[in-house]
């Protein structure tokens, strides 16, 4: 045999291995191709009908070479790679489905906190001068989760390689089938490495740099480009949340109402210019029912649905009359801006609009998925002065809704007083 033993390193690593046939003498037996392979394991390493070995899992196995009467044999072991390694190395090494089964055959579901708690990060702050994005992630994630106190990983997809296209080019949205295929690979080693920390997660679609919306003209173009690029996108992506089971899953790549507002081209120049606003509910109803129904065909956690409008300035049309029954959970978004007074009146208006949207979709539960404060909003104001002020009112109002959300997610990268920071971490500790 050619080898007496043989070592892999985790599952779909392979090697070639060959039988010998001699006489007593060390003449030649008889054709070495006419050998028949066999491993005592399939489940720890499979054999090839020409002697390659395959890792499968964890453990040992014997391959045998028989022809004839004669045997020849190799130890085989195979080594479990820990998920942190994989995540450590992912820069250089994105894991194949093959490499990653054993992880995700393991993968459970971990219990839905009662109370959702969430400290946002953001791309902004994983800016490594050595360009190991996924490293930095790694260390923002477990710094936001030791020091907030969150229940839900800060973890989000952006920062997953590969960055660019092959041969260089920014990524449009949706991607090309091969860069979703690797995307989805690092965002399951990264993802798997948060759940071994028992970390419950979310996934959130792709923020490609440098973002180019697809605009439509006409409505039926923008229904062929959902049914055959943005649709099977959403497939590959629902499949790979459930292998890795994923608690959450957004079901589009940010707030709903901007999502079509952007591709429809409202206000500039896009089909939706011509059309009612009853037209325009309808066909958002019909769409976000269809993305509701294909995913749910892959995916069987949290299907969630992301919105947000500003109701304090945009009176509610079309908007406020979504509705999203058939999802598991409405995740609003708020944005203070102005002054503390302000504030208050703003979120005022995006809870009452919010609340009828859930009673409207059957009560099905809400969280305030996204509050961030940024300074662009206040150009009138000392934000640091005012900081700490903002979130607790804010929270306090959403702690008065009826019904209340079931979760809050503030945004810490954009946050510039310690006081503000503390006021999170404390609010965090007592819910």
């Amino acid at each position: 045999m050619s080898h007496s033993t043989v070592t892999l390193s985790g599952a779909g690593k392979t090697t070639q291995l060959q039988a010998s046939v001699k006489d007593q003498h060390g003449g030649n037996y008889g054709a070495s191709d006419s050998v028949s392979w066999s491993s005592s394991a399939n489940a720890v390493a499979t054999v090839s009908s020409k002697g390659l070995v395959t890792s499968v899992s964890g453990g040992t196995a014997t391959i045998t070479a028989t022809l004839g009467s004669l045997t020849g044999s190799v130890a085989v072991t195979v080594e479990d790679v820990s998920i942190q390694s994989l995540a450590d190395n992912l820069m250089n090494h994105i894991p194949s489905w093959t490499e990653l089964k054993p992880l995700t055959d393991a993968a459970v579901r971990l219990p839905y906190p009662s109370y959702q708690k969430r400290a946002l990060s953001g791309s902004d702050e994983i800016q490594p001068a050595d360009g190991n994005y996924t490293r930095e992630a790694l260390e923002n994630w477990d710094y936001l989760w030791s020091t907030y106190g969150p229940n839900i990983s800060p973890a989000f997809t952006s920062v997953v390689p590969p960055f660019v296209l092959p041969g260089g080019g920014d990524l449009t949205y949706p991607l090309p089938p091969t860069i979703l295929d690797e995307k989805l690979r690092s965002i399951t080693t990264m993802y798997l490495r948060e759940k071994s920390l028992g970390r419950p997660t979310t996934f959130i679609n792709f923020w490609p740099p440098d973002w180019d919306w697809d605009q439509f003209s006409s409505e039926s173009t923008f229904h062929q480009w959902i049914d055959t690029q943005f649709l099977p996108n959403k497939i590959e992506e629902a499949k790979a949340a459930e292998r890795m089971k994923v608690e959450y899953y957004v079901a589009w790549p940010l707030e709903f109402e901007l999502f079509i507002k952007k591709h429809g081209g409202l206000g500039d120049g896009g089909f939706l210019d011509a059309m009612t606003d009853t037209e325009i509910l309808t066909l958002a109803t019909d769409l976000k029912n269809k993305i509701r129904d294909e995913i749910k065909k892959h995916f069987h956690g949290k299907l969630v649905a992301h919105i947000y409008t500003n109701y304090y300035w945009v009176p509610a049309t079309w908007e406020a009359q979504l509705t999203f029954e058939g999802y598991d959970e409405i995740w609003a978004a708020i944005f203070p801006q102005g002054d503390v007074a302000l504030t208050a009146d703003y979120v005022d208006a995006q809870i009452a609009a919010y609340t009828n949207i859930v009673r409207n979709s059957g009560n099905i539960p809400w969280a305030a998925n996204e509050i961030s404060i940024f300074e662009k909003s206040f150009p009138d104001a000392d934000l640091s002065a005012i900081e700490k002020e903002l979130l607790e009112t804010v929270f306090t109002k959403l702690e008065n809704a009826s019904p209340a959300p079931i979760g809050i997610a503030p945004a810490i990268y954009p946050l510039s007083t310690q006081a503000a920071k503390d006021y999170v971490i404390s609010y965090f500790s007592s819910r």
